[in-house]
């Protein structure tokens, strides 16, 4: 009897190993690439939709299937910040004004966490999912094509200063971003994830060529949304990947970045370094980071809580965030969360510069990079639904630990 229900037990095991390893090799996969670039096929609505069926869903049954496996975990000072910042965004609930539910909110916190778990999954075939990520930025860049020959040939928009920002594909809710700072950070990722690939693994003529053609396309868009926080997000990074990998590939992309700037400088100079912009403190940034650190003097420790506004009053302008995600996160989070938040990033860091020698974790450091410069001005959350701001918090993070996992994995299996 005891063998009977020893093989039964045995035999339930095998179906569910294999369920899973359906859900880790072709589900998560598909989802992950669904996230990446539906809002240039199905709309923004439509993305968020379908990455719940395709990635979050499924990566919700995968983390239910390993639940026996998970006491063996043993989370270093990445994995555990991580968790804790997510907990302590969730705990904050309880003292915020916001009027989000506890269960959205949970919810939320939730979806960040199975991301970041389907990415790990993904990476089991590191090769996979780096050819995903390829196929994804030529999804992208195809729609950054699109969308720059249809509103500047077809619908013939001003390439002036900010005579037409950028921010969609022009036809329906295809690509449509609502805003030209959120379309320049959503391609400036691929831009800055191609020209890393090339610096680090195109070997063909072939495939170089293909490279420069589309960071130049992507690089092209996210120019035309005006938007200086993702552009200078995009020219600091390219420049920092450029002497981290240093290479002829790089040697070259310096001397072309160079004249890039320069020709941006001869042509935009006047208009993005005016006068004007730093006289108004870089568009009022300036005074509504002063008066964000007045009120978090009010409430240092843990902060107002998930969400809160700061609705500052900035001559005629409600501002409702800070601009700056770190000082949103002491605002949201006290001290107490940017400490969580600031071990996450230093231990990031310490495993990009640990297995620096797997691809996933220069895609990370290059999208780290990205997305840290792009916050100084720009991001304002990082628990929040699916969308273009998790191609610079949680991914980056999910290929960091990715890089780690797939160490550990080699190592075991020697």
């Amino acid at each position: 009897m005891n063998n009977i229900l020893l093989n039964d037990s045995t035999s339930n095991m095998r179906h569910l190993d294999k369920a899973d390893d359906f859900i880790t090799r072709y589900l998560l996969p598909f989802g992950l690439f669904v996230q990446l670039t539906a809002i240039t096929w199905l709309g923004k609505g439509g993305a968020i939709s379908q990455t719940y069926v395709w990635l979050i869903l499924p990566a919700f049954i995968s983390a239910l299937l390993k639940l026996r496996h998970f006491r063996h975990l043993k989370p270093g000072i990445l994995e555990a910040a991580f968790f804790m910042f997510v907990a302590w965004a969730a705990l904050s609930w309880f003292w915020s004004d916001t009027e989000t539910e506890l269960n959205d909110l949970l919810k939320r916190c939730l979806y960040v966490l199975l991301y970041v778990y389907a990415i790990v999954q993904c990476a089991k075939d590191a090769y996979k999912l780096e050819k995903l990520l390829l196929l994804a930025t030529l999804v992208i860049t195809i729609s950054a094509a699109f969308a720059l020959i249809n509103h500047y040939i077809i619908q013939d928009h001003q390439l002036a200063y900010r005579s037409y920002r950028l921010f969609s594909m022009g036809i329906g809710k295809y690509g449509d971003f609502k805003h030209p700072i959120n379309a320049g950070i959503f391609y400036g990722v691929y831009a800055v994830y191609l020209f890393t690939w090339l610096a680090t693994r195109a070997k063909t003529k072939l495939a170089m060529t293909a490279a420069i053609i589309g960071i130049s396309v992507l690089s092209f868009y996210v120019l035309m949304t005006w938007s200086r926080g993702p552009i200078i997000a995009l020219i600091t990074s390219f420049a920092v990947i450029s002497i981290v990998i240093r290479n002829s590939k790089t040697n070259i992309a310096l001397l072309v970045g160079a004249l890039g700037v320069l020709f941006v400088a001869v042509n935009y100079g006047h208009a993005l370094l005016s006068p004007k912009i730093f006289d108004t403190g870089m568009n009022n940034r300036t005074n509504i980071w002063q008066a964000v650190i007045e009120l978090i003097r009010q409430s240092p420790l843990v902060g107002y809580g998930f969400e809160h506004q700061t609705n500052i009053w900035i001559g005629n302008w409600l501002v409702p965030h800070a601009h700056n995600l770190p000082l949103q996160m002491v605002l949201n989070y006290g001290l107490v969360g940017i400490t969580l938040l600031i071990a996450m990033a230093v231990g990031m860091l310490l495993a990009i510069k640990r297995f620096w020698g797997n691809p996933l974790a220069k895609y990370a450091f290059a999208l780290m990079l990205f997305g840290s410069v792009s916050m100084v001005s720009d991001v304002y959350s990082l628990i929040n639904r699916p969308g273009e701001f998790w191609l610079i918090t949680w991914l980056p993070l999910g290929l960091a630990i990715a890089a780690k996992q797939v160490h550990l994995t080699k190592q075991h299996t020697k």
